[in-house]
């Protein structure tokens, strides 16, 4: 399983719209064949900062959620341009021995 980990933060006077932004997202994603997970999590601390938890079946199935109209449009159309800050980290799941 390839997992993928984003931290965004906002300019806090777009945290919201980014929060309605994100959530639209949920639904296209999970109609998605490799995507398993789409769990977008929003700080309680700072409602500006989000972290989304992302897991595909393989990184070929990542590449295919790039390529979808619904992320060109919404994460990095409408998204992307409201972050002051935009972190990724890759993963492998750690699957049960055996």
């Amino acid at each position: 399983m390839y997992v993928v980990v984003a931290r965004f933060t906002t300019d806090p006077g777009e945290a919201d719209a980014v929060a309605e932004l994100l959530a639209s997202m949920i639904p296209h994603a999970l109609e998605e064949p490799g995507c398993h997970a789409y769990i977008i999590n929003r700080s309680i601390d700072d409602p500006a900062r989000f972290l989304l938890y992302e897991q595909y079946t393989d990184e070929d199935a990542f590449a295919a959620h790039r390529e979808t109209e619904p992320f060109n449009r919404i994460v990095l159309g409408e998204v992307v341009p409201r972050l002051v800050d935009r972190q990724r980290e890759l993963f492998s799941l750690v699957e049960p021995a055996g």
